[in-house]
């Protein structure tokens, strides 16, 4: 696991959609601040000092088996599971809102999709 933030927790939780810092991206990867839905589990963002976040943008032009609608503050935005990606939380800038659990399971559905996870989608035993 990660290193421990003694006597500090994040102000993220599951599901919260974040202003992220992309910056430092090559190729095709994001590299420029936007928005994004954090996907790890509280359990880990609890003791932990980074965060899977999947990137979202408002291009809805095309929605692909890997990506899934989600509304930000009242506006369409396209969550886009091939960008899924680890970062410090010092590049969480701001919190913007939540998704609807039907939202997360649509953005979970598309990540299994994206990473060929057939077992996704159960629900696992819990962890000690």
């Amino acid at each position: 696991m990660g290193q421990r933030l003694p006597g500090r927790r994040p102000a993220v939780r599951r599901g919260d959609i974040v202003l992220v810092d992309f910056s430092g991206g090559v190729g095709g990867e994001i590299q420029k601040t936007r928005p994004a839905i954090v996907v790890t589990d509280d359990r880990y963002l609890a003791r932990e000092n980074r965060l899977q976040v999947v990137p979202l943008t408002s291009n809805l032009r095309r929605l692909y088996v890997t990506e899934a609608r989600v509304v930000v503050n009242g506006r369409a935005s396209k969550a886009m599971a091939n960008q899924l990606r680890t970062v410090a939380l010092q590049r969480v800038k701001a919190t913007l809102g939540r998704a609807p659990p039907l939202e997360m399971r649509f953005v979970e559905a598309a990540i299994a999709t994206q990473l060929a996870l057939r077992l996704a989608l159960r629900p696992l035993p819990p962890t000690r």
